[in-house]
């Protein structure tokens, strides 16, 4: 009889720690999704609060709009929704509430081989043109370099074809400046043959 009772004692304590373990499970999942929630609701509000015309959106039932115009009205918000493409645009008013989150989808983009092309973040594009730029810039500068190099290249020959030419003049107005004297002239006939020689070539 006393092993029986200590029998049923025992399973009775089983039974009771498996409840209260339960018991905590569900305090904890309550807790959990508790929290959860309201950070949702806060995100939710957050979101709707600040939603202006031009924004992109998705609703509960799935579908997409840009916001066109919001108004408060006695019953909350209403949202003014574009729908449709380019040529088929409609227009629709729905409750703020109904509004899921921001649309952020990217269409699908595949290339010659049908394989998908991974769109590019902001962020990738902003890297992408900054280094375009640097590297226009940079083959500018070598360009515009070499467009100098070849200047003075230019301009050094020309300097020494003038340089050469002059030394030509000089050494054809010093041969042609030369003037035959007799032995008999003094040098003071002689200085004034090569002045009148040197004013004839001016002329």
């Amino acid at each position: 009889m006393i092993s029986l009772l200590a029998e049923s004692t025992n399973g009775g304590n089983a039974t009771l720690w498996i409840l209260l373990a339960l018991l905590v499970v569900l305090i904890i999942a309550y807790v959990f999704s508790y929290f959860k929630r309201k950070k949702y609701n806060q995100e939710t509000t957050n979101m709707l609060n600040s939603l202006k015309p031009g924004d992109k959106v998705k609703t509960y039932s799935g579908f997409y709009g840009t916001v066109v115009s919001i108004r408060e009205t006695t019953d909350g918000k209403v949202v003014t929704l574009e729908t449709g493409d380019e040529k088929h645009k409609s227009y629709t008013s729905i409750d703020s509430n109904a509004i899921y989150c921001i649309d952020k989808k990217e269409d699908i983009v595949y290339d010659a081989d049908g394989n998908v092309v991974m769109p590019v973040d902001e962020s990738e594009k902003q890297e992408v043109i900054e280094s375009a730029k640097a590297e226009v810039a940079e083959q500018e500068s070598t360009e515009q370099e070499t467009a100098n190099s070849g200047k003075d290249v230019e301009n050094e020959s020309e300097k020494e074809t003038e340089n050469e030419t002059s030394s030509e003049g000089e050494t054809e107005n010093a041969e042609t400046v030369t003037v035959t004297t007799t032995e008999g002239d003094s040098p003071l006939e002689k200085e004034k043959k090569q002045t009148k020689k040197r004013n004839k070539k001016k002329n």
